[in-house]
């Protein structure tokens, strides 16, 4: 392994990531997906599929723009053909659903 860096929650505008718990990439390499527990969010990362780093996009988060059911995001996926991701939340006993665009 190479270090390369690393994303963090409040540095450099990054959120999302407070009590990260899960992570997960798009099939086609492109984007990956993190649960943050405590920002009852998922970050969101466009990723440089020749170096591996990273970019900050933003987060969906609990009770903003009419997102629900991320109290407590602790897993996410997308879907094997890439066009949803999902997540699950403890604290929201909730699945919620996201079209990738």
């Amino acid at each position: 392994l190479a270090y390369l860096g690393m994303m963090k929650d409040g540095v450099d505008g990054v959120d999302g990531l407070d009590a990260a718990n899960s992570i997960t990439m798009s099939p086609d390499g492109q984007h990956v997906y993190t649960a943050g527990a405590y920002d009852n969010a998922v970050a969101i990362f466009a990723r440089d599929t020749t170096t591996g780093l990273l970019a900050y996009l933003g987060m969906m988060k609990d009770g903003v723009d009419g997102v629900d059911g991320l109290v407590r995001a602790r897993s996410v996926i997308v879907s094997p053909d890439g066009e949803h991701v999902y997540t699950a939340a403890y604290a929201d006993s909730a699945v919620a659903m996201f079209e990738r665009e």
